[in-house]
């Protein structure tokens, strides 16, 4: 998202909303790295952790974010990152400076509707394509999140086969005795006195292995 869709440039100003999220959490710190300025949204309890994170924290719920976010950047932001859509997104498209771009990759406001989500979202597309045919240089996109797995390097490990056909893959692990099929052989004290045993203790004169097993004679030990 930071370089192939918002083709961001060491020292400029981007926005996170949700940086305190997961993927927010990881643009955070792809940031730090090409050395950009980080605005981020989030709850006002979380604004300790994203400062030292060196992030500039901005509550989401304010009234005026658009307002919030230019005053950090008069200018507007190079670049934005929105998790929100709905109001959001539109407010979010009010911050950008010249030839920004809005990349949006989730839509979390539909998750508060009741009813199909393809309407909302084919609505948020539509209004994403009409913000490019605009002459102000901003770009808006939807980076769909999983498009980088078919760039995985072939080198990379690719995840385990799923359905009927991952029953007939091969373990390549040892089985242990605790994954045996069937009983476990008896221990060697559960077994009784076998042959030897018995011909040791004739060896000595006790002939009570004989008394234990009376069809045993000495024409078996041989």
């Amino acid at each position: 998202m930071l370089h192939r869709k918002a083709r961001v440039k060491r020292g400029q100003t981007i926005v996170v909303h949700g940086a305190n999220s997961g993927v927010g959490g990881i643009l955070v710190q792809l940031a730090h790295h090409a050395d950009l300025h980080i605005i981020g949204t989030a709850a006002p309890h979380h604004h300790d952790a994203l400062r030292a994170a060196g992030v500039e924290p901005v509550d989401y719920n304010d009234q005026d974010l658009a307002g919030r976010v230019r005053q950090l950047a008069p200018r507007g932001v190079d670049a934005i990152f929105d998790n929100v859509g709905g109001p959001v997104m539109f407010a979010s498209y009010r911050m950008l400076g010249p030839r920004g771009a809005l990349v949006c990759y989730v839509i979390a406001s539909m998750m508060k509707d009741t009813g199909s989500l393809i309407r909302p979202f084919m609505k948020a597309l539509a209004q994403l394509a009409i913000w490019n045919t605009l002459p102000n240089g901003r770009t808006a996109t939807f980076y769909n999140v999983w498009s980088g797995y078919g760039l995985r390097p072939s080198h990379l490990p690719q995840s385990p086969p799923r359905g009927p056909e991952a029953s007939f893959r091969p373990s390549r692990q040892r089985h242990h005795h605790s994954q045996r099929r069937g009983p476990l052989p008896p221990r060697r004290s559960q077994r009784g006195d076998g042959p030897r045993r018995i011909a040791h203790c004739l060896r000595k004169g006790d002939p009570r292995p004989l008394a234990a097993h009376p069809g045993t004679t000495k024409k078996h030990l041989r």
